[in-house]
């Protein structure tokens, strides 16, 4: 019997109680059930060569990112809003909001207030449907 024998023994009937458990944790339960210091780098090692090791579960994005360019044929057809903090000196941040047309990169309006709030984006987005949109948006038949 090879040195790692007994400890390999260990190391599966811990597997087999804790199924989840990584080799980190079960070096920590060899130390506390069988009083046993053995190197993290041994039990990975062992718990490899037993086909124990435990798939670590990766997390994907919370949300899908959207990749490529809206199509866009002509102005007025999609707007796009964007935030930048400005440092005012001692007055501190500003917050510049804008409204972009996606056709022609125009900015179409825009607000500056001392505060990031939603208020101050709505006018923003308030000026640009007045400045491209003067009498109103008719519903067409």
């Amino acid at each position: 019997m090879d040195k790692d024998a007994l400890v390999k023994q260990w190391i599966r009937k811990l597997c087999e109680e804790f199924p989840t458990y990584g080799y980190r944790r079960i070096q920590v339960m060899l130390r506390r059930r069988y009083n046993v210091r053995v190197n993290h780098k041994r039990v990975y090692r062992l718990m490899n060569e037993m086909e124990l090791l435990v798939k670590s579960p990766r997390k994907g994005a919370s949300r899908a990112k959207r990749r490529g360019k809206i199509p866009v044929t002509r102005s007025n057809e999609h707007f796009q809003c964007d935030m930048t903090k400005v440092w005012c000196g001692k007055d501190g941040w500003g917050y510049l909001f804008a409204v972009i047309d996606a056709y022609d990169r125009e900015i179409v309006g825009y607000s500056f207030s001392r505060f990031c709030r939603t208020e101050d984006l709505l006018k923003a987005v308030d000026m640009a449907l007045n400045y491209r949109f003067p009498n109103g948006v008719q519903a067409q038949v």
